[in-house]
């Protein structure tokens, strides 16, 4: 499981759900995380999480994750608003890299 997330929301973006955050991405491989640029917060590294991997551009963070994937991994993309039309740039890369 790739979890990519983009704390949209104001209790998101104030880090009130910060405590929780960790043990609810525990069961990811790794952790894509977007952090807009009107942002300071960011969730805190645990040792016992799975990687957490900062973007404050959703470009790069489609290039690594498209890099990353793997046939057979779950993508799971978790925001409450467009974030940057992720959805449709993420495939368009995946069908790129896994048809060349």
């Amino acid at each position: 499981i790739l979890a990519v997330l983009e704390p949209r929301s104001n209790t998101m973006r104030l880090g009130i759900f910060a405590d929780a955050l960790g043990q609810a991405l525990a069961p990811a491989d790794a952790v894509y995380f977007y952090q807009p640029p009107n942002q300071d917060w960011r969730p805190p590294d645990h040792d016992d999480l799975p990687p957490l991997l900062h973007f404050n551009d959703v470009g790069q963070l489609v290039e690594q994750l498209s890099t990353s994937a793997q046939s057979g991994d779950h993508i799971l993309i978790m925001s409450n608003g467009g974030f940057e039309n992720i959805h449709q740039r993420l495939l368009d890369r995946l069908q790129e890299c896994f048809t060349a």
